[in-house]
């Protein structure tokens, strides 16, 4: 055991804490003080957080532009959509029918008039009443 008992190392031990948290005190004001900027300053140059976010990632099917299956189209939606980007674009007026129409129908889904999805898209014999009893043309 040392001389002086257990607490002999320790003895000054609550100075040295106090003298460890003045000192980082210190430092943590240092670091927050920046000193002014002059009110008719230019603001600093962007950084790379600050500059514009990337465009969105381009589907694969739109970038490639893949074709619709069918070549003649019993509707009006489904023929724009597919002239103008392709099975992806076709897909997406289909899907945003759906969202719509689900206010009418709200269980309805692709399969409802569909017997088979991709690549052909086959319709179910009432298929496409179906279509043209929810709005579509």
């Amino acid at each position: 055991m040392p001389p002086g008992g257990d607490r002999a190392g320790r003895r000054h031990a609550h100075r040295d804490r106090g003298r460890r948290r003045a000192v980082a005190a210190r430092a943590r004001r240092r670091a927050r003080a920046t000193p002014p900027r002059p009110i008719d300053a230019a603001p600093p140059p962007p950084t790379p957080i600050d500059a514009a976010p990337p465009p969105p990632p381009v589907d694969a099917a739109v970038a490639t532009g893949k074709p619709c299956e069918r070549t003649t189209f019993d509707t009006k939606l489904v023929g724009d959509a597919c002239a103008r980007g392709g099975q992806a674009a076709a897909k997406a007026a289909m899907k945003q029918f759906v969202r719509d129409a689900k206010a009418h129908e709200p269980d309805l889904e692709c399969g409802t008039c569909h017997k088979k999805l991709a690549p052909v898209y086959s319709l179910k014999p009432d298929g496409l009443d179906h279509f043209r009893k929810l709005g579509g043309s």
